[in-house]
């Protein structure tokens, strides 16, 4: 066989949700040190952004003592901040050469924006979450290809395919979106809402915030998290999925003006996202693997069961993530939420 795999290499690429591929479709091997310096280059802001998250959750000192709680005009001030430096990173990332990282980065900037949104709580809130995400959609699509390669590597590292087989699939998907047509289109695309988005601000949202009920949206965004109807679709797995994530910014947003609490929560929150997300890029490699013509029936049909035994543990995992993490009714959750009155 003339692609090869480090699956120890692979593995760690596949924890740290990058955004581009090490292989390429032409030749053999891996994809050359581009591709080996973009992966690396994802890796490494990946695991900045973490270390960046996670110092601004945690209680600053070490007195041991309860941080002081905020005050609800504090909070709309650090809310309107954080709004735009959402925005800001849209801007940032349209900078990026690489499209990959560019998509990488919008995306995750976008769930943030729009986690936000929902402590405004207003109509032209709601239209702004909205029109971020018909644009995330049309991101989304350009990002099923890296999923179906994440769920590969899930597989393997379970014991669940082998080395021949998973290199197999992987040389199927294919690369990435190059730097073409599609790639400016996506650039473009983000440019327009991004304006859309700065004069809705202007217009309206700015001065909404400065009345936004924050706590009271803390509470709603956390009960519905906390409301699972089915364990067994994917489609409802997929919308607890971006409950889960809402949370998790809401909560690092309150970490952040309370002087910590909270974060412990939000670190929590995304390890619930991450084992749904872990979910929903399996589920993109059955329906990638479904469209396999009958020549590849048997391979196609293997990985597709080890796909679902896969699922089932993963369900598992994160029905425990969620019962630990809302185990607090929503009157009890309001509670810790709480902004002082000045």
């Amino acid at each position: 066989m003339r692609f090869l795999f480090n699956w120890n290499n692979f593995n760690l690429y596949r924890r740290n949700r990058c955004a581009t591929t090490p292989f390429s479709s032409e030749g053999a091997g891996w994809g050359g040190e581009d591709a080996w310096r973009n992966m690396w280059q994802v890796s490494d802001m990946m695991q900045n952004s973490t270390a960046k998250t996670r110092a601004v959750q945690r209680p600053q000192g070490t007195s041991g003592e309860t941080p002081q709680r905020p005050t609800l005009s504090d909070a709309r001030r650090a809310l309107a901040k954080t709004l735009d430096r959402a925005l800001s990173k849209v801007d940032a990332a349209l900078l990026e050469p690489s499209l990959t990282i560019l998509l990488h980065e919008a995306r995750k900037a976008i769930k943030e924006y729009r986690a936000l949104l929902r402590l405004v709580g207003t109509n032209e809130a709601k239209q702004a979450r909205r029109l971020a995400a018909e644009t995330a959609r049309g991101l989304s699509s350009a990002r099923d290809r890296q999923a179906c390669r994440d769920a590969v590597a899930a597989l393997r590292e379970a014991d669940l395919l082998n080395a021949a087989d998973a290199a197999h699939i992987i040389e199927a998907i294919g690369p990435d979106v190059s730097e073409g047509r599609e790639a400016q289109a996506h650039r473009e695309a983000l440019r327009r809402w991004l304006n859309a988005a700065r004069a809705l601000h202007a217009s309206h949202l700015i001065a909404q915030v400065n009345t936004a009920d924050i706590a009271r949206n803390l509470r709603k965004g956390y009960a519905l998290a906390r409301r699972v109807t089915d364990w067994s679709e994917p489609v409802h797995l997929h919308e607890l999925r971006k409950r889960a994530v809402t949370h998790r910014y809401q909560m690092a947003f309150f970490a952040a003006v309370s002087g910590g609490r909270g974060g412990r929560r939000a670190e929590k929150a995304q390890k619930l996202r991450e084992i749904l997300g872990g979910y929903q890029d399996v589920e993109t490699l059955k329906q990638y693997l479904a469209r396999w013509p009958d020549a590849q029936g048997d391979l196609r049909d293997l990985a597709i069961d080890a796909g679902s035994l896969y699922q089932r543990r993963l369900v598992k995992r994160a029905h425990r993530a969620h019962d630990q993490l809302f185990r607090r009714t929503p009157r009890q959750f309001g509670r810790h939420v709480s902004l002082a009155q000045e």
